[in-house]
């Protein structure tokens, strides 16, 4: 019998013959619609759900598995720590929409326009004084992580005229950044800095990083902003620092565990904006997804290897 390329995306038509044109020595099948006694004829999975990984132990000859996003946390140590098993990602597609979401949140807290709903939502004329509104020219943008997000973050940080700093694992120089750090030299940053982003991915060394003693060492004016990995934030010590008023603001879209339960105090916190993991998320999501699939696939098939996105599992990204 042929191997499986196991689909989960709802692709199109189209698409799937594509796929079915360059592979044709697989059987190409809707994953939720393979015979669970076929499970073992598996080689390639597109995408990712529970019920795979429910019944992983079953896909003894799976040999790669291309998801969706660009953070692999999610995925069970059964394939992460399997050296024989090569996983792909969709690192570079999120770095725009991101970044959107981030200056929607700096420009809106920056700019009165939060208070400004409030008040329409109330019918009230209620000016937001001077003093509470600010620009971006000269401002001070630290960014935890230097790959394709924090490189974005920063190109339009630049364009506002901020100046930005970057934090990577070696501190080694990347563009748009006129500085760079280390994990380990960058805190002596942070008071510097008016607003800080997380865009690092989890790791050993970055999970619990942003605890007590990060947020206060921080500017007490400074906005923290986290579209990294909820796991890297001590989301209590966070809350405390808002509720202490050690950091002006915080901007969360992706926490410890998610879906955030309502019993959450995060949720009810005046200086805490919260978005449920949307922000690397857009319209044609599936348009920008598919290409790195179908570029990999072409090369799996030709040459066992894959050509882009690559999950270096000493990394962890």
């Amino acid at each position: 019998m042929k191997a499986i390329i196991a689909i989960i995306p709802n692709l199109q038509a189209n698409l799937l013959e594509k796929i079915k044109n360059i592979c044709p020595n697989y059987e190409v099948e809707w994953f939720d619609q393979i015979n669970p006694a076929d499970y073992s004829l598996i080689e390639i999975i597109f995408g990712w759900n529970n019920q795979v990984k429910e019944n992983l132990d079953q896909m003894n000859q799976l040999e790669w598995v291309q998801v969706e996003s660009a953070g692999v946390d999610y995925l069970p140590k059964e394939i992460i720590e399997n050296p024989d098993l090569m996983v792909s990602t969709t690192t570079g597609i999120h770095a725009s929409a991101i970044t959107e979401s981030v200056f929607a949140y700096i420009l809106g807290k920056g700019r009165g326009l939060y208070q400004s709903l409030k008040a329409q939502e109330d019918r009230t004329w209620s000016p937001v004084s001077a003093q509470q509104l600010h620009t971006l020219p000269g401002k001070c943008m630290l960014i935890f992580g230097t790959g394709n997000i924090g490189q974005e973050i920063a190109r339009m940080a630049s364009a506002f005229g901020m100046r930005v700093r970057g934090v990577n694992t070696n501190g080694r120089d990347i563009e748009n950044f006129s500085k760079c750090y280390t994990l380990a030299n960058a805190r002596r940053m942070l008071n510097t800095a008016h607003i800080v982003v997380n865009a690092m991915p989890l790791t050993n060394e970055t999970r619990a990083y942003f605890n007590r003693k990060f947020f206060a060492d921080m500017n007490d004016q400074a906005l923290f902003i986290n579209i990294g990995r909820g796991g890297s934030v001590v989301e209590d010590d966070l809350y405390q620092a808002i509720q202490e008023k050690e950091i002006a603001g915080a901007y969360l879209d992706v926490f410890e565990e998610e879906p955030l339960s309502d019993r959450s105090p995060l949720w009810a916190s005046e200086g805490i904006t919260i978005t449920p993991h949307i922000t690397g998320q857009m319209h044609d999501y599936q348009d920008k997804v598919f290409p790195i699939f179908y570029e990999n696939l072409q090369s799996y098939c030709q040459t066992g290897q894959l050509a882009r996105n690559q999950l270096d599992k000493s990394k962890g990204y």
